[in-house]
C-alpha cells in the first residue's frame, strides 16, 4: 500500500481499530484496485459500506468497473443498501467548472454512482513539506507564527509525548480538551469510547530520545529519501504551562506522512501560545522520525476560520479531494436513507 501512496485510512491497523470499535471490516480487491470497506449501521436496520480514501491502485475506467462489480456482489451478500467512497483523487488547481468535469470524468461513468456533493473526510487538507533545514521551515512560516512559537518558549510551555505510564491520565486530558474545543467550535465528536479504542489499538511510534534535539536531522535511507513508516503508528502529545495541560494532539504516522488527526485546546492561559509550541514540537519530531510531510488536517476558511488561520500560519500547501460518491445497490432502501437524513436535519 505504501508504494501506492495510500492514506492511513486504508492501513491494516486502521481496519483493526474499526473492528475493535465494533464495525465489520473487509477488503475488496479487483482490477488492480483494493479498498478497505467499513460497515456502518443505519436506523431501520439499514446498513452501508464506506471506503475512506479508496480504493487505491491505478485508476482507469476498466479497473474501476471491475472493482465496482466486485463491490456490488459483496454488498448483496452483506445486505448493504449502498457503498460510499471518498476517492483518493486530488483535484488540480482549476476553475470550479473544470473541476466538476474532472470529477465526473471517465472513471466515474458507471451506472448507479451518485455524487453526494460532500465528503466524509476533509475536502481540503493543509500539508507541510518537511525540508532538510529547520530554518527553511521557520522562514516559510507567517511572521506572527514564528513570534508565537518564541513567545511560548519564553513562557516556559512544555510539550511531551504520552507514554504507557501516563496514558490513562493523558487519555482523560485528551478527551476533556477535545470536548472543550468541540463545544467552543460547534464541532460534533465521536463517543468517548471511539477515541479510547483508537488509543488502545493503534501502536505507539517508538520514541528514540527523551527530548528532541533543537533541530533534529531527518532519518535518511541509502537513496537520501526519508525512510517510510511501514505500519500505522501514533503519538499522543500534550503541552502544559505550570503543570496545567493547555493543548493536546493525536498524530498518526504512515508512509512518509505524519497526520494531525484530533486535538483540543484550553481557553485558559491563551497568552502562552501553547498550541504553537505543541505543533512546532510535532513538526520537529516528524522530521526526526523520517517523515517528508506533516498533514495538518482539514482547512476551511468559512466553516473553521480560526483553526484554518492557525494552521495556515505554519505555511504548507492545500490538497483538495473529490467529493464522496455512492454506489446505489438498493434504490428503495437508499431512498429511505435519504428521506431520513432530510427529516433529521
Amino acid at each position: 500500500m505504501l508504494e501506492r501512496g495510500a492514506s492511513f485510512l486504508q492501513s491494516f491497523e486502521w481496519g483493526e481499530f474499526q473492528e475493535r470499535y465494533g464495525r465489520h471490516v473487509s477488503r475488496i480487491a479487483a482490477g488492480g484496485l483494493s479498498g478497505q470497506v467499513i460497515e456502518h449501521a443505519l436506523p431501520l436496520g439499514l446498513r452501508y459500506f464506506y471506503v475512506p480514501r479508496g480504493p487505491i491502485g491505478e485508476w482507469n475506467k476498466e479497473a474501476f468497473e471491475r472493482w465496482h462489480e466486485a463491490a456490488k456482489r459483496f454488498a448483496r451478500k452483506r445486505g448493504a443498501a449502498f457503498l460510499r467512497i471518498d476517492p483518493p483523487l486530488q483535484i488540480p488547481d482549476l476553475p470550479r467548472t473544470e473541476q466538476k468535469v474532472l470529477v465526473r470524468g471517465s472513471q466515474f461513468q458507471i451506472p448507479g454512482l451518485r455524487d453526494t456533493g460532500r465528503s466524509l473526510q476533509p475536502r481540503r487538507n493543509l500539508v507541510l513539506d518537511l525540508p532538510s533545514s529547520p530554518d527553511a521551515l521557520l522562514s516559510a512560516m507567517h511572521e506572527k507564527t514564528r513570534y508565537n512559537i518564541r513567545l511560548a518558549e519564553r513562557h516556559g510551555v512544555e510539550s511531551r509525548i504520552s507514554n504507557l505510564e501516563s496514558r490513562k491520565n493523558d487519555t482523560t486530558t485528551f478527551i476533556d480538551l477535545l470536548s472543550e474545543t468541540a463545544e467552543r467550535q460547534g464541532i460534533r465528536l465521536h463517543p468517548e469510547r471511539y477515541y479510547e479504542t483508537m488509543l488502545d489499538t493503534i501502536p505507539d511510534l517508538p520514541i528514540p530520545n527523551p527530548q528532541p534535539a533543537p533541530y533534529p536531522p531527518p532519518l535518511r535511507g541509502g537513496s537520501g529519501s526519508p525512510i517510510p513508516i511501514s505500519r500505522l503508528t501514533k503519538r499522543l502529545y500534550l503541552a502544559s504551562y505550570q503543570g496545567n495541560p493547555l493543548a493536546t494532539a493525536l498524530v498518526l504516522y504512515f508512509g512518509k506522512r505524519a497526520t494531525y488527526l484530533h486535538g483540543g485546546t484550553s481557553s485558559e492561559h491563551k497568552n502562552t501560545m501553547a498550541p504553537y509550541a505543541l505543533h512546532w514540537r510535532i513538526i520537529r519530531d516528524a522530521r526526526e522520525a523520517g517523515c517528508a510531510e506533516y498533514d495538518f488536517g482539514g482547512v476551511d476558511e468559512k466553516q473553521w476560520e480560526g483553526i484554518t488561520r492557525f494552521k495556515r500560519g505554519f505555511g504548507g500547501r492545500v490538497e483538495e479531494y473529490a467529493n464522496a460518491h455512492d454506489f446505489i445497490f438498493d434504490p428503495i432502501r437508499y431512498g429511505l436513507y435519504r428521506f431520513g437524513k432530510i427529516i433529521l436535519r
